[in-house]
């Protein structure tokens, strides 16, 4: 891949005049982007590989798609970023902040999350990398936040708690530990959703009867 260098001092440019969209951006290899404001950019589709965003401010920066293999982004502040389908192989993002971060699809192959904060991020199944990402920083509840959509007894869910424990290295006394959380969450997600239905029934009875009680006034 070549790049005009020139094309990053354009990029500074474009971004010192308020532009927000950078989509299908792309940026020389090593591009020095350290402790940059990006944040609410639209970098949709951009090549940032082997950029340096190192203490980097990309809060709620869609990065959907975003080619960030082997960039450095230690300390990269990434609350509520849009990261879908982002290719993050040998990334570094030890201590990032991650939370509410969304890496649906994203590769992590090789990428480094040690001490990175991942509260409330969400991770699908389809998300590569579980194994080799390195997770030694991270708690076990905090790795469970990112299954919580899912049942813990589904196949997948069980193939990916063993990735993660592998990542881990935890012993199976806390791997059992781990799925028994799963199961209590799971009971609490199913008592609120029987409410909502019991909560919506008895408000639709309510308004058949109203219904009812002004169709017999007119009758």
């Amino acid at each position: 891949m070549t790049t005009d260098p020139s094309e990053l001092l354009s990029f500074h440019r474009a971004l010192a005049r308020g532009q927000r969209s950078f989509v299908g951006l792309t940026l020389p290899w090593n591009a020095d982007l350290h402790g940059i404001s990006l944040a609410g950019c639209d970098l949709t589709g951009a090549c940032l590989r082997g950029a340096r965003l190192d203490a980097a401010q990309l809060d709620g920066c869609k990065l959907t798609e975003a080619d960030l293999r082997s960039a450095s982004l230690r300390r990269a502040v990434l609350v509520r970023a849009d990261l879908r389908g982002a290719d993050l192989r040998g990334a570094d993002l030890r201590d990032a902040d991650l939370t509410k971060a969304d890496l649906c699809e994203a590769d992590l192959v090789a990428a480094d999350l040690r001490g990175a904060t991942l509260e409330g991020a969400a991770i699908s199944f389809g998300c590569r990398g579980y194994a080799g990402v390195k997770l030694s920083g991270l708690t076990v509840r905090h790795l469970y936040s990112l299954l919580l959509m899912t049942r813990p007894d589904d196949p997948k869910v069980v193939l990916a708690l063993e990735s993660l424990r592998a990542a881990l290295a935890l012993p199976e006394s806390e791997q059992r530990v781990l799925v028994q959380e799963a199961a209590l969450i799971e009971a609490e997600r199913l008592a609120l959703h029987a409410e909502d239905v019991a909560e919506g029934a008895s408000a639709a009875g309510a308004e058949a009867a109203g219904s009812a009680q002004v169709g017999g006034r007119h009758g």
